[in-house]
């Protein structure tokens, strides 16, 4: 019967996606015969219960919700405020699928006070798809929560809204943010925000945060990933000052190199980059041959074909060659 059941199981997101459709198209009738036969491929009748684990869900109940089922609308409600993590998760994901009525919206705003992350961030991210105002204010209040988990969730959301008007929140924010994971999560929501007025939040926190330990190099990595576009351009002149300081720990010169390496091309780029050629750490020379080679700049060539010719590190050479064969192609790619 188990084996059955899985093998029905196993066609009922084709159902799902049928139904979605169907409910669309406003098909009543359709929609009574798709339910109708998924009810009949579960083979044991049996509803899955709310409480199941989240792979479990692609079922007849799931069906009778994207129809429309009102009691079925009723158990999501409840779920979504009361029921285990990932099944609250779900029955906001379903809820979704209802028109966005003052029901609804109340079913999402109860899945908000819960203390955990998956079901918070749906529930953001269901408001802000059913157009509600309260959507960033809620999550830009979540991103000062003492809790953790409702500042992860508010980093996650606030990276899919990327909205500008966000940049100055989540910069504070990750000033003073004292957990890893909650700290990456900014970092990666100010990446997708991408206002230029972020780049001095996440030069800062990479020279802040670089140090000896995984946990650290983990975020300073994150911070530099995150420096791009137009926020690398708007960083040059930060990074390139930390490239050229000769106090600067060698880590935060290492990561404001490859930081640069997506910075416009231009002089003072390359010229800080062609200073680390020159350094007697071999990290940061091939953290140099990489950038030059991602920067783009031709003007940088005659530099790196005499370091080439006087490196006797064989890796450090490899990245030398790389970059000269990238600017002679014509064609930098990125990190």
């Amino acid at each position: 019967m188990e084996a059955a059941r899985a093998g029905g199981a196993a066609a009922f997101p084709v159902f799902i996606g049928a139904a979605q459709g169907l409910a669309r198209l406003g098909d009543a009738g359709g929609l009574d015969a798709l339910r109708e036969e998924a009810m009949r491929r579960s083979l044991d009748r049996a509803p899955i219960p709310l409480d199941s684990p989240r792979e479990d869900w692609d079922g007849p109940e799931a069906i009778l919700g994207m129809a429309g089922d009102g009691p079925f609308r009723g158990r999501l409600l409840r779920q979504a405020a009361e029921g285990e993590r990932a099944a609250a998760a779900a029955a906001v994901r379903l809820l979704r699928e209802y028109p966005a009525s003052p029901e609804v919206l109340g079913g999402f705003l109860a899945a908000l006070e819960r203390p955990e992350w998956e079901p918070i961030l749906e529930a953001l991210d269901a408001l802000r798809a059913a157009g509600s105002p309260d959507a960033l204010p809620r999550a830009l209040a979540a991103l000062r929560s003492p809790e953790t988990d409702r500042r992860y969730a508010a980093a996650l959301a606030l990276g899919r809204f990327r909205d500008r008007s966000t940049a100055k929140d989540l910069g504070e924010r990750l000033a003073v943010e004292p957990d890893p994971s909650v700290a990456r999560k900014i970092c990666d929501a100010l990446g997708l925000v991408a206002d230029p007025s972020s780049a001095p939040a996440l030069v800062a926190f990479l020279r802040r945060e670089t140090a000896p330990t995984p946990d650290r190099a983990l975020l300073a990595f994150e911070a530099r990933q995150n420096l791009r576009g137009p926020l690398a351009a708007a960083a040059a002149g930060d990074l390139a000052r930390l490239v050229e300081g000769k106090d600067t720990p060698p880590a935060i010169r290492f990561h404001a190199a490859r930081a640069l390496g997506q910075a416009p091309a231009g002089e003072g780029p390359r010229r800080a980059l062609e200073g680390l050629l020159r350094e007697g750490d071999p990290g940061l020379r091939a953290a140099a041959a990489d950038a030059l080679g991602d920067l783009g700049d031709l003007g940088a060539r005659d530099a790196l074909a005499q370091a080439y010719a006087r490196e006797p590190e064989e890796t450090v050479a490899g990245a030398l060659r790389d970059a000269i064969l990238r600017l002679d192609l014509g064609s930098p790619v990125g990190r």
